[in-house]
């Protein structure tokens, strides 16, 4: 899978875990909701997202990257580095 897959799943799982929507995720840390919803789209030509994406999305959560960053998805045998 892609980072981008593996960012997406894992805000999947963090915003069904805190009870909270995209949209209130946006919401807490500023960030523009097509950010979000980018990730979501299917057949873009952008496969990748920023650090600075990543960082909000972890800030949204309350989590640091590190612990955004935590989870099975992300492993080398999961991500396709290509």
């Amino acid at each position: 899978m892609e980072i981008r897959d593996a960012i997406r799943r894992r805000v999947d799982e963090l915003l069904k875990n805190k009870k909270m929507t995209r949209y209130e995720l946006c919401k807490k840390v500023a960030m523009h909701e097509s950010t979000v919803r980018n990730l979501y789209r299917e057949g873009t030509t952008n496969k990748s997202v920023s650090m600075n994406t990543a960082f909000l999305l972890a800030e949204g959560f309350d989590m640091t990257i590190l612990e955004f960053l935590d989870s099975p998805l992300f492993s080398f045998e999961n991500i396709e580095t290509n």
